[in-house]
């Protein structure tokens, strides 16, 4: 796997918007493979040729290690779902905005969950050529930790919600400290 690098969007399906419904219908159904483990069912919805970027793990090619990479990075969140909020279908294109949702609740009766999002392309075949995930890798981890250790973790989330501010002034005045002047 590499990390982000510029990959251009290879073109959409010639694939009518119902067409591309029942593709991404077949998508949603195969997510129900996470609870019995079944890597090899929600993989078979990736084209051999496929890409897929997420945002910890970065760019991943073909259907081979799509698969084993659903198998590899799932296994601990079984009981997670994804919530879809809204979707967007166009020819052979979907974008859909989700939510990682965690098991339990907080104390406040709010869930453990943060957003996400999706682009998807489909090939003339109605398989997934190409799909990248959008979500806030801090934010992840922020859910994570507060979910499982509890008031350890809110202290945690607290403090991160005021360093990310800090670290991104840091890391903006050190930027243009370095940066080539133009005369």
């Amino acid at each position: 796997m590499k990390r982000f690098t510029f990959e251009p969007a290879p073109p959409a399906g010639k694939l009518t918007r119902e067409q591309t419904q029942a593709a991404y219908n077949r998508h949603l159904l195969s997510k129900g493979a996470y609870a019995g483990g079944d890597w090899e069912k929600m993989g078979h919805i990736y084209a051999e040729n496929a890409t897929y970027h997420d945002a910890f793990y970065g760019w991943l090619h073909g259907r081979k290690a799509i698969t084993e990479w659903l198998h590899d990075s799932m296994i601990g969140l079984e009981e997670w779902s994804y919530p879809v909020q809204w979707v967007v279908i166009d020819e052979g294109r979907v974008v859909v905005h989700w939510l990682n949702r965690l098991p339990g609740k907080r104390p406040d009766g709010s869930y453990y969950e943060f957003p996400g999002m999706s682009a998807i392309t489909f090939n003339d075949d109605a398989q997934i050529i190409r799909q990248v995930d959008i979500y806030d890798g801090i934010e992840t981890l922020e859910t994570v930790f507060e979910a499982k250790l509890g008031p350890v973790g809110r202290a945690l989330r607290g403090f991160v919600a005021w360093l990310g501010p800090k670290m991104r002034e840091l890391t903006r005045a050190f930027y243009q400290a370095f940066q080539k002047k133009t005369p």
